[in-house]
């Protein structure tokens, strides 16, 4: 156990993001209170708990409050990824919306009516379906927050304009990491994370 309460939670947050989810979800559960605090600080952490426990959310969460944090420190955000969030599946459209692009829009509307006017934080997909005109506005406006796959996130690491927007990553999310471990698809991304962190 983490030692954290609901309220021990809330005060590491920005207070427009603080006050989202709490209109949203009222509480954290178990693993949102013990992983927010230790993203925040830089930590390595492994979320394992039943489905529907708000483990991704509980990842993003954390990022975004630090990207916030980092926006407010820095007054903007520059032309590179911060956040590299890697999954097996490729059918994201319901989890990005609702762990990711629903809680950038709610947080922006908090934070407005707060007397915060939030950057926009650009969140793009990319696999082996992703066209060549989506490559190349990528690597004009590089999304903030990448959503891949491990081939894919392999084959950008040795494209050269792109590898070069990889440069800052700050947070790398692998989500499905049971459906990775004992495949071919697993070994393919420690070898790259591995490479990429030396």
């Amino acid at each position: 156990m983490s030692g954290y309460n609901d309220e021990d939670v809330f005060r590491l947050l920005r207070p427009y993001v603080a006050s989202w989810f709490k209109a949203r979800y009222g509480s954290f559960t178990e693993p949102q209170r013990q992983a927010i605090p230790l993203i925040k600080l830089g930590k390595n952490v492994l979320i394992s708990s039943p489905t529907g426990t708000g483990k991704t959310l509980a990842a993003f969460l954390g990022v975004l409050d630090e990207l916030y944090s980092m926006w407010e420190e820095g007054g903007s955000f520059e032309d590179y990824v911060y956040v590299v969030y890697v999954s097996p599946l490729r059918a994201l459209n319901n989890d990005m919306r609702r762990n990711l692009l629903e809680p950038v829009k709610g947080i922006v509307e908090v934070a407005r009516d707060m007397g915060y006017s939030l950057p926009d934080i650009r969140v793009a997909v990319r696999t082996s379906d992703t066209s060549s005109y989506e490559k190349q506005r990528m690597i004009r406006s590089p999304p903030h927050i990448l959503i891949t796959t491990p081939e894919s996130l392999a084959i950008s690491l040795v494209a050269p304009r792109f590898r070069e927007k990889l440069s800052r990553v700050r947070w790398v999310i692998v989500d499905e990491i049971h459906d990775l471990a004992s495949s071919k698809r697993g070994l393919t991304l420690c070898l790259v994370l591995r490479g990429w962190s030396t």
